[in-house]
């Protein structure tokens, strides 16, 4: 796990030593003792610090800005821009399986392939079909490739 201990600290690596067994049931929090190795200011005792605990191997994943997932009772969805046959952009839906939020991307588990484009602002106007015309990068988003594995 690593440690942030203060607003400009870079991360350290620490190891739990030890593990409280009560959880605040209102906080849910545990008190834990860690072993921090290599950190720039080491935080005093009782100090709040940032913590990073991996819950699996890093592995890619595809990832789209929050605001281009539509959720319904059917499932998620994200409106693909695709050329028609007379090379017209249009706004296709597409189902999707959403994953873990990372800031302001969402993992895409199924139905979707890195590099395709996707309207991430406005996407709650679109139905399927519609004819966009995407006016700058910050209107469409192209699906990237991260790597997931630490929250």
């Amino acid at each position: 796990m690593e440690i942030l201990a203060g607003a400009t600290a870079q991360p350290a690596g620490a190891t739990i030593v030890a593990l409280d067994a009560r959880v605040d049931p209102e906080t849910r929090n545990a008190a834990v003792r860690a072993l921090i190795g290599g950190a720039d200011s080491t935080p005093t005792p009782g100090a709040s610090v940032q913590v990073r605990v991996p819950v699996g191997p890093s592995r890619p994943a595809v990832t789209v800005p929050v605001s281009a997932l539509r959720r319904g009772p059917e499932g998620d969805r994200v409106f693909v821009i695709e050329q028609d046959a007379g090379g017209n952009s249009r706004a296709r839906q597409r189902r999707v399986q959403a994953g873990a939020v990372l800031g302001d991307s969402v993992v895409i588990e199924q139905g979707l392939e890195t590099g395709e484009q996707v309207a991430a602002t406005g996407s709650f106007k679109l139905y399927d079909g519609v004819l966009v015309s995407v006016a700058t990068e910050q209107l469409a988003s192209t699906a990237a490739t991260t790597s997931a594995g630490s929250l």
